[in-house]
Parts: C-alpha cells; structure tokens; sequence
C-alpha cells in the first residue's frame, strides 16, 4: 500500500486540528497553498484513505469533515 505523501499528511494534520468543517478556501489561505491544490491534495488524501478504509465526510459545500476522520482514528 501506498504511503501517504507530505501533503497529504499535512492536509491530515490540519484537518485533525481542526476536528470540525473546514472551508477549502480557509485551508489554502493557512497552509499558502491555492485552492486547486487543496482539491488536487484533498482528492488524493481521500483515494489513500479509502484504501484503508477510511472515509473523509464532506458536506455538500467545498469544506471538509475532519470530526469523523478524527473519531475514526482514535475512538
């Protein structure tokens, strides 16, 4: 299995900070990325994830759901 790449764990650190919706545009402004490479690195995330069995909620915005993700990894 793949490993997670930089990005990817560091999109997976700010979204378990955060335990809560987090709106794509707030992302790309804090970690001075833009909001296409958001989505690219959020894209990818989501695919290594579910190949773990591990699935990213989002809402029917452009945020994410990191409160699941969080609830998953540690009960």
């Amino acid at each position: 299995m793949k490993a997670l790449s930089a990005r990817e764990y560091q999109i997976l650190h700010f979204l378990l900070e955060r335990r809560d919706f987090v709106p794509v545009k707030e992302m790309a402004s804090q970690m001075n990325w833009s909001e296409k490479t958001i989505y690219r690195e959020l894209n990818a995330l989501e695919h290594s994830l579910n190949r773990r069995g591990i699935h990213l909620r989002k809402p029917q915005s452009t945020s994410c759901l990191s409160n699941l993700l969080w609830n998953t990894l540690f009960p």
